[in-house]
């Protein structure tokens, strides 16, 4: 489809629906080009008129923000906003479940919203009725990354997500590929016998550039370079909706040959940030507000929901720290690694405690070089299953290495190495690399359909 043609129609769709991203698109290219001070100030104008307005139109807010009225009334300054986030209660997803009715405006119904749900993979989604404006700056957003890596918008690319193609979505899905110029690559998919479709779908398209899931981008990429497959003409790999960990981009830009770019966000709070031309997560400071707290823990406001307020947020990620600013072509603030739903640490079997991101680094050199596509522990109470896809069977140094990196750990746990052609995802095709069960019957209901799992 012709560029111009593309993006006309896109926003077009946009405007019909009552999301503004053309000017927001705009707005957010103009800002930008802001100092440091110009971002705070707008960031605290914002932030204020969303908190003035929940504690007036949001019972939820009226309530549990009532001491901090005065202080809400008073602030104007950039540091005073940071000082009153910080002592504002945090608004959890068990809030969310407990005052779910009384989160919503009572303005509600003069604002236009769309249905919004989270991906439910901790088990519990989170459905809410999502501002029109805010829906148009979370996609302006994402087109303002992919401008600044020399993206432009109506460009044809590949999309690695997890929507199921059940019978009555898929003309829909069709429909909206065709519209938004796009192959899709269902994350469900990825395996030796869809590859050469995908591929050929993916060459007769001629993308610019990908966008989707890490995980489910890293395994094609490995699939790929098993296959000596080419990947040619793409600009830039756009990854969001999880952790991008270091071995991923490591395979992914050898793959590509091109940049692998990180965008942080969550349902709940928008895009909160992201990568810049040297490789620095930038908050996005014009449409969101990124509170770390204790333990790293990290809590986000979408600026521009007020149908349904989420403010000061814990999605249940945690952030490294910035150790110093370093200088780039952009003011926003810049934030550490995000490292996905880490605020929980895993419980062994033999009772000892450990951080829910040592897994990931147990496979880091093995899946830096290609030999594995994925992998899970299956935890249960007195034992772990190791499933893991390989490219290749695996060698038995291989698999020593594995089990010496998983000892050194875990510790004396013991954990059975199978190797399987196929390993479960969750219902919108995220990955969780650690999985506890309460028995190992439920692993077997769950599980059953897959090969060499008795």
């Amino acid at each position: 489809m012709n560029l111009k043609i593309s993006r006309s129609l896109y926003f077009a769709l946009q405007f019909v629906r009552g999301e503004p991203v053309k000017s927001d698109f705009k707005d957010l290219m103009m800002s930008a080009n802001h100092d440091l001070d110009e971002l705070k100030e707008m960031q605290a104008r914002r932030l204020l008129k969303l908190l003035r307005y929940s504690i007036e139109n949001v019972p939820y807010y009226e309530s549990k923000f009532q001491r901090h009225a005065g202080l809400i009334a008073k602030a104007s300054t950039w540091k005073e906003v940071a000082e009153l986030m910080h002592e504002l209660p945090a608004t959890t997803k068990a809030d969310y479940f407990t005052h779910r009715d009384e989160l919503e405006s009572r303005m509600i119904r003069r604002i236009r919203t769309t249905p919004n749900i989270t991906s439910g993979s901790s088990g519990h989604p989170v459905y809410f009725k999502c501002d029109n404006l805010s829906w148009a700056y979370r996609h302006a957003s994402i087109f303002r990354t992919m401008a600044i890596h020399g993206v432009e918008i109506g460009e044809p690319y590949a999309y690695f997500f997890g929507l199921h193609w059940a019978n009555q979505l898929r003309l829909k899905v069709r429909l909206k590929d065709f519209l938004f110029n796009r192959v899709r690559v269902s994350a469900f998919e990825i395996n030796d016998s869809t590859f050469d479709r995908q591929y050929r779908a993916l060459v007769s398209h001629g993308p610019t550039h990908w966008m989707g899931y890490p995980s489910a981008i890293y395994e094609f990429c490995v699939l790929a370079k098993a296959r000596n497959a080419s990947i040619e003409g793409l600009k830039a790999v756009f990854t969001t909706a999880e952790p991008l960990l270091d071995h991923q981009r490591e395979v992914i830009e050898s793959v590509c040959r091109c940049r692998c770019v990180n965008i942080y966000g969550s349902v709940e709070g928008g895009i909160g940030a992201f990568e810049g031309v040297e490789g620095i997560m930038h908050q996005s400071m014009e449409t969101s507000h990124l509170y770390i707290g204790e333990d790293n823990a990290l809590y986000t406001t979408d600026l521009f929901l007020y149908a349904n307020p989420f403010i000061k947020y814990q999605v249940g990620d945690t952030c490294e720290p910035v150790e110093k600013d370093l200088k780039t072509n952009l003011a926003h603030e810049q934030i550490g690694f995000v490292m996905g739903r880490s605020g929980k640490p895993i419980v062994l079997p033999n009772g000892v405690k450990i951080n829910a991101n040592l897994p990931s680094y147990i496979f880091k050199n093995l899946a830096r070089e290609g030999i594995i596509r994925r992998y899970q522990f299956c935890q249960f109470d007195s034992r772990i299953i190791l499933l893991v896809i390989p490219t290749n069977p695996l060698k038995p140094k291989e698999k020593m290495i594995i089990q010496e990196n998983c000892r050194s750990a875990f510790g004396e746990v013991p954990l059975e190495i199978r190797e399987v052609s196929e390993i479960p995802l969750s219902r919108n095709a995220k990955h969780s690399d650690y999985v506890v069960f309460k028995d190992e019957s439920e692993f077997h209901r769950l599980y059953k359909y897959a090969d060499g799992w008795s």
